[in-house]
């Protein structure tokens, strides 16, 4: 192996080499010191011959600072390198406890192999360890039952392996888990061997059709899809009143034989008359289509008699009955131009990519799984930014697919939403926000399509999609949604209100097990206008009651995801905060705290807005997140406040002096503690605010 002499890794000891009793490769420990190096990332020249049978080349102890907590994240046991969208978040006191961490309610046990983990350091500060993919290799953190911590390091395939500068581990310590994530993914996205495969999430296009409410066939119709069905639901959309302007027609559709892809065209007993009949209901109402796609073909790969023709028959590998992209760059760019150009062909406008990480287990035994994987998720990139297609990654939780979104802004970060499914229901919202702390430093999160007629969770899904900043889409049958819970998420266009950055746990959420520990679970983001929303959950299994607060603090804290740059709004405050209980529609002048009980499987949505010159503006009032509906520009003087609402609708805002009069006569009505709501129509266009006292 040969040493990379850049590396900006403290360690003590140099590299040296014995076969360890696993069969592979081990270094010399990697001692982390954060105060002589706060951040850093380990590249390394690598030359290995893959043991028969083990998927790691390469093993190194990882020698921790002392530490009081970890948040392992990791699929159930068993699962690795397939972590689809399990990726969840395990937290324990010691990592040789991790079998018996806590647990979630969908079941399972934590699996050793993680992708990221996060330590709470014994001085307050936090530890964020990433692992990182080369070109043709990955890494990942495997902890032994003793609770030593490794880096390992492998193709995962058969082939012997040289490659230079491969980035290995990243690491970083920040003051909370939020500055620790976004200090690594500093490291990562100024890393040589990873430059131009990644990019933070605020240089990315965010496809405008994922900024308007859109509607998914999977939850409510599996793959019981047809042309006629779907003619009819596109129907009743139309009948809606709701603003639905985007609809995804998930799996169900294909030519394929033991779910294998035998053809890029639509099945003709479904669909007989293709997608022209659905691409034709296209207009004003339902602006944008989408369809649903697996990454190498279909579940089990490309069925060896297909119509795909010869030239791309030739760059396929065979596995097994099935047949998979990635020979080489050049036969997998085909595979995908061919592949996405039938959807952009077929003039749908965006697509979502499923089970990209499913990919290396299918490919075990092949020479280098890893490089496949990295040529297929490159070219995929390529190629939808070329055909101009929006892209959902799906499923992609894995050791490549996460570094290698070079252009794409979204990303699931969860498993499945099922309807009517409490535990379901819990533990998606707890690994929705947590697996963003790692995942909305390059991307969106997509906390996946729900029912608004869930009568267990409808209104809970809502609030935390509105909060997520992602793509926002229903899966009902058009005749249950439920507009009042749909319409406080968007405009009267179907434009969704979203937040400057993605909604995170609040550090004290980060390190506990929210369905045992009794507390209740606490994420924040923040909102135009200087302000926040900071919602709090009781995701205890036995749906016992539990008390919380929302603190000053969750305002600064609140910006865990923005630069630097961009959060200074939120860092000093000089006249203070009020705090605004949405689904009371109550507030009171924030002190220290503002107490919340909750009881059973249940929310609460808060905003935090500052005081200005004795004026707090918290929006309007019939939206989750009212500040969203104020435009930029708000004028405080210590008489008047001037405002420009988006659309016009009821406006709450805080006076410290006396009661607010509006320009045009209509009444204020008193919420109690200062707060006033002016009962402005609901009507489409901006409306000019101008209040006196």
């Amino acid at each position: 192996m040969f040493r990379n002499p850049f590396l900006l890794l403290v360690f003590a000891c140099a590299a040296v080499f014995a076969v360890s009793s696993h069969g592979y490769a081990t270094e010399a420990p990697l001692r982390l010191r954060p105060d002589a190096e706060p951040a850093g990332i380990l590249v390394d020249n690598l030359s290995f011959n893959p043991e028969s049978g083990h998927r790691a080349a390469l093993s190194r102890r990882i020698e921790l600072p002392d530490y009081d907590a970890y948040c392992w994240f990791a699929a159930e046991t068993g699962r690795w390198p397939a972590e689809v969208n399990r990726c969840l978040p395990w937290t324990g006191r010691r990592l040789e406890d991790l079998s018996r961490a806590g647990q979630n309610p969908i079941g399972g046990k934590p699996g050793r192999e993680a992708q990221i983990a996060l330590f709470s350091l014994k001085d307050g500060r936090c530890l964020a360890l990433l692992p990182l993919p080369g070109r043709g290799c990955v890494s990942w953190l495997k902890a032994e039952e003793n609770g030593k911590l490794l880096l390992e390091t492998g193709t995962l395939g058969t082939a012997p392996f040289r490659e230079k500068a491969v980035p290995r581990l990243c690491w970083a310590v920040g003051n909370n888990p939020g500055e620790a994530c976004r200090l690594a993914w500093q490291k990562v996205f100024s890393c040589a061997s990873l430059s131009g495969e990644t990019a933070s999430r605020s240089k990315k296009t965010y496809p405008e059709a994922f900024r308007y409410l859109g509607w998914c066939s999977w939850e409510q119709y599996k793959k019981n899809i047809s042309m006629k069905l779907l003619l009819d639901v596109v129907q009743r959309i139309k009948n809606s009143p709701l603003p639905i302007r985007w609809i995804l027609v998930d799996d169900g559709f294909q030519q394929q034989q033991d779910l294998r892809l035998k053809s890029f065209d639509v099945n003709p007993h479904t669909f007989p008359n293709g997608w022209s009949p659905l691409i034709a209901q296209k207009g004003s109402k339902i602006r944008w289509m989408g369809l649903w796609h697996c990454y190498f073909g279909l579940w089990n790969g490309i069925d060896p008699d297909n119509d795909l023709g010869t030239t791309l028959n030739k760059g396929f590998v065979r596995q097994g009955p099935a047949l998979y992209p990635g020979s080489t760059a050049q036969a997998t760019q085909a595979f995908y131009k061919a592949f996405m150009g039938s959807v952009r062909q077929a003039e749908f406008d965006f697509v979502k990519i499923d089970v990209q990480t499913e990919y290396l287990k299918k490919l075990l035994g092949q020479p280098n799984p890893a490089q496949m994987n990295v040529r297929a998720s490159q070219a995929l990139e390529e190629t939808c930014r070329n055909l101009k297609l929006g892209l959902i990654n799906c499923m992609a939780h894995g050791p490549v697919n996460m570094f290698y979104t070079k252009y794409s802004a979204v990303t699931r970060c969860s498993i499945d939403y099922a309807l009517g499914d409490a535990n379901q229901a819990k533990s998606h919202i707890y690994q929705s926000y947590a697996n963003t702390l790692w995942l909305g430093q390059t991307v969106w999160p997509d906390h996946d399509m729900f029912h608004s007629s869930d009568f267990r969770c409808g209104r809970l899904m809502a609030v935390s999609k509105a909060l997520s900043g992602g793509p926002v889409y229903l899966s009902d049958a058009p005749e249950n949604f439920k507009a009042d819970l749909i319409m406080p998420l968007c405009d009267g266009s179907g434009q969704i209100y979203r937040p400057l950055a993605p909604g995170v746990p609040l550090p004290d959420s980060v390190f506990m097990n929210p369905f045992d520990a009794g507390r209740a679970f606490r994420v924040a983001a923040p909102l135009p206008n200087g302000c926040a929303a900071v919602a709090v959950y009781n995701l205890t299994r036995e749906g016992n009651a539990v008390s919380s607060g929302v603190y000053s603090e969750d305002y600064r804290l609140s910006a865990a995801l923005l630069s630097p740059a961009e959060k200074k709004a939120w860092q000093t405050l000089s006249d203070g905060l009020v705090c605004f209980d949405w689904h009371k529609q109550k507030g009171e002048k924030l002190k220290n705290r503002s107490m919340v009980e909750l009881t059973g499987f249940s929310d609460r949505l808060f905003l935090l807005a500052p005081i200005v010159n004795g004026w707090a503006v918290i929006g309007k009032s019939n939206k989750y997140l009212a500040p969203c509906a104020v435009l930029p520009g708000i004028r405080y003087d210590s008489k008047k406040l001037s405002l420009a609402l988006e659309e016009s609708g009821p406006l709450v805002v805080w006076s410290a002096e006396g009661k607010p009069v509006s320009s045009d006569g209509t009444a204020a009505e008193a919420l109690g503690n200062n707060f006033w709501k002016f009962s402005f129509p609901d009507n489409p266009g901006k409306r000019v605010v101008l209040l006196t006292r």
